[in-house]
């Protein structure tokens, strides 16, 4: 009876890790391609003036929202 106990706790341990790494990977995709999107815009922002910043961080804000609604969720688990 204890020895299942024990099985279910580790199993519990194991999804949080999981979780946690899930939650991990998410936040540094989001920043990797947050910082891509940032330097897209301006590299654009130099070929064109007129760009402002404002496009930066809307592009930033963008894939954040698209990560966070699942965007990432096609990669492999």
């Amino acid at each position: 009876y204890s020895l299942i106990l024990v099985d279910v706790e580790l199993i519990r341990r194991q999804q949080q890790q999981l979780l946690l790494n899930r939650k991990r990977n998410l936040s540094l995709q989001q920043r990797r391609v947050s910082a891509s999107c940032a330097t897209r815009a301006q590299q654009n922002q130099q070929k064109q003036p007129k760009r402002s910043v404002a496009t930066a961080i809307a592009l930033s804000g963008a894939a954040s929202a698209w990560l966070l609604a699942g965007g990432a969720a096609v990669e492999p688990q």
